[in-house]
């Protein structure tokens, strides 16, 4: 385990780690907030970036160790109506690792946006594909209220 939070914990705090659900590190942690990137993350520019990033985005296998090892939520970061066959997918990818389904109730949607119309509309898809899932929603309250600024 890494110290930092080996000592954290020791002095009682809560430890949330983010993470894109990709490295495999063993670290002490109360909750595992993991959030995959899907394939529309890829960047086009620089080309050797781009190549890294979709070589190293999705890993099923590190988030089923997550799941299976620590209390969790997987957020998708959601903007396009082809986003929720792909997260469904990732979902059964990670339940194969586990030999188990998810708990629905593990999966948030966050609309894509750096403004509130924007916001609004990925929020309008995402509603009712979390519904009809038993999805939960969660919002980017931090651009409504102050901007897409740095800091926030």
């Amino acid at each position: 385990a890494v110290p930092l939070t080996e000592q954290l914990a020791a002095r009682g705090f809560h430890i949330t780690v983010e993470t894109a659900g990709t490295v495999d590190a063993p670290l002490r942690m109360d909750l595992a907030s993991i959030s995959p990137k899907l394939s529309d993350s890829t960047p086009t520019e620089p080309a050797a970036w781009a190549r890294r990033h979709e070589a190293t985005r999705s890993r099923p296998a590190v988030v089923a160790r997550l799941v299976r090892d620590h209390e969790h939520q997987i957020k998708f970061v959601v903007g396009e109506d082809t986003d929720f066959g792909e997260i469904e997918q990732f979902i059964a990818s990670v339940e194969a690792e586990l030999g188990a389904p998810m708990a629905p109730e593990h999966i948030l949607l966050m609309p894509r946006g750096r403004d509130p119309d924007t916001l609004n509309a990925n929020l309008g898809r995402a509603v009712p594909e979390a519904v009809a899932r038993g999805w939960r929603i969660t919002d980017r309250l931090h651009v409504r209220l102050f901007g897409d600024t740095r800091g926030t």
